[in-house]
């Protein structure tokens, strides 16, 4: 994996951490008593499942390529797979700040 796309998922990967930080810390200040409160409670979770779970999986990408398992013949090369991470989690973040606005 070439170091630009290394520095990239780790960028993506922090940010990912941080929106999930914000995002229960968000939730948590929410009431249970209203409705409305319930509703932006969940909704808030739900985001910041998603966000942990775009961290999760770079960190998943992470630990595969330190087990340096042999690829075979139609398995993606290291640099193809990161490429595809990164644009997955672009786009999976560019999403969820659409939700936000």
């Amino acid at each position: 994996m070439r170091e630009d796309q290394k520095a990239e998922l780790e960028r993506i990967q922090a940010e990912a951490v941080g929106d999930t930080i914000v995002l229960v810390d968000a939730a948590v200040k929410c009431d249970i008593i209203s409705k409305e409160g319930r509703g932006n409670k969940v909704w808030l979770y739900k985001a910041a499942n998603q966000s942990m779970g775009i961290a999760e999986k770079i960190e998943r990408f992470f630990t595969m390529r330190r087990t340096d398992k042999p690829l075979g013949a139609n398995e993606p090369t290291p640099e193809m797979q990161a490429a595809s991470l990164i644009n997955q989690a672009k786009q999976q973040l560019e999403a969820r700040k659409k939700n936000f606005s």
